[in-house]
């Protein structure tokens, strides 16, 4: 039987790296930092959570509950009390911070 720790499947992976791209808009310049790097995937369960009706004639509704909370988050660049834009599509969400993007050159 062959060595299966010798058969990693694990990749090592380079430093991200930051490309800068400027966007010129009539008179004014906004600068846009675009990252090549791996994704990191984090699996988490959504909970159940139970809104209560308007009028007391009928059920709750058990919709769906995401609760986003780590070092993780910020790490990737979202801080607490900051506001994020949230695009939804069918089975996909993306969460970008709001926050300016500070060059260092």
């Amino acid at each position: 039987m062959p060595n299966l720790k010798s058969q990693s499947k694990t990749k090592a992976t380079e430093p991200a790296s930051t490309f800068k791209k400027v966007i010129q808009k009539q008179t004014e310049e906004e600068a846009v930092i675009l990252r090549a790097e791996e994704p990191k995937v984090r699996y988490l369960k959504l909970q159940p959570f139970y809104r209560e009706s308007p009028t007391f004639c009928s059920p709750a509704k058990i919709v769906p509950e995401l609760r986003l909370c780590g070092n993780w988050l910020q790490a990737a660049g979202f801080l607490p009390k900051e506001y994020v834009s949230v695009t939804v599509m069918e089975g996909l969400l993306v969460i970008r911070s709001t926050a300016p993007v500070e060059l260092n050159e």
